[in-house]
């Protein structure tokens, strides 16, 4: 005779796995301002005469002027127009002389080449200095749940099909100057990011009603906005800007754009 085990306490009937609703999903979302560290950014620091020059044939997008001192958001591109590292250029201008910017980015293990490397690679007889700063600073990022729209979104279309935010081509202090924060203009409510140096800390002054959360909150915060970031959500090699609407985000020009589309068309 053969045995079979009873299960006590159980019943004989599965139940019905519960749905998860917008109530289950909305305890997690922060109800009042927060701030969170990101500890899968790095930064690199290119600094130099000419640096501008230097970085608008890397960039997917136009190079502000040196003397506007203005942040932005861009990424690096492979030669068919695939995404590398989405970036933060943070506007690090020690003197008028001696522009410079500090690039924020994620610097996980991918399949795209070290940022750094890549970097060094192109600078030739150049007098630009590229140097590792992630030692340096901590990447903090700041957003209120409560913020309200700016004001209406106007947006420009161009015959390759790209859209991109009208303010992008005449504004081009859209992310924040030197040395206020970098403003996230990548959607309402995305707030600002700061490199703060882990010598001073005290630095990032925020207000008492401003509550520490973690990178997950901040994962959160994005993909409630639409917004990605990383090599998760951007995988190098793989990903084409326009899979995540990047050039409504800011990140290119239309002028790029073009030249990119007609690649993917080709790939």
């Amino acid at each position: 005779m053969v045995l079979k085990p009873r299960l006590r306490g159980y019943a004989s009937t599965s139940a019905p796995a519960k749905r998860v609703g917008w109530d289950t999903v909305n305890h997690l979302i922060q109800q009042k301002p927060a701030y969170a560290k990101l500890p899968d950014r790095s930064v690199l620091s290119v600094a130099g005469p000419g640096v501008g020059q230097f970085l608008d044939g890397l960039i997917s997008g136009k190079m502000p002027e040196d003397s506007a001192r203005a942040h932005f958001y861009s990424v690096f591109l492979n030669a068919k127009g695939r995404i590398l590292y989405d970036v933060f250029l943070h506007s690090n201008a020690a003197a008028e002389s001696e522009p410079g910017y500090l690039i924020e980015y994620d610097a996980r293990p991918s399949e795209a080449p070290p940022l750094l490397q890549m970097l060094k690679r192109h600078l030739l007889r150049s007098k630009i200095k590229v140097r590792d700063l992630s030692e340096n600073y901590d990447v903090w990022t700041m957003w209120s749940p409560h913020l309200t729209n700016p004001g209406e979104n106007l947006w420009e279309y161009h015959p390759t099909g790209v859209i991109e935010p009208a303010f992008a081509l005449d504004n081009t202090h859209r992310w924040g100057t030197q040395p206020m924060p970098f403003v996230d203009s990548r959607a309402v409510g995305m707030g600002t990011r700061a490199l703060v140096p882990k010598s001073s800390p005290n630095t990032l002054v925020l207000a008492d009603d401003v509550a520490e959360v973690t990178a997950e909150d901040y994962r959160l915060h994005r993909y409630l906005n639409g917004v990605p970031e990383g090599v998760d959500d951007l995988p190098p090699m793989h990903a084409f800007p326009i899979n995540s609407s990047l050039d409504i985000m800011g990140a290119q020009r239309a002028v790029i754009w073009g030249r990119n589309i007609s690649r993917e068309r080709d790939t």
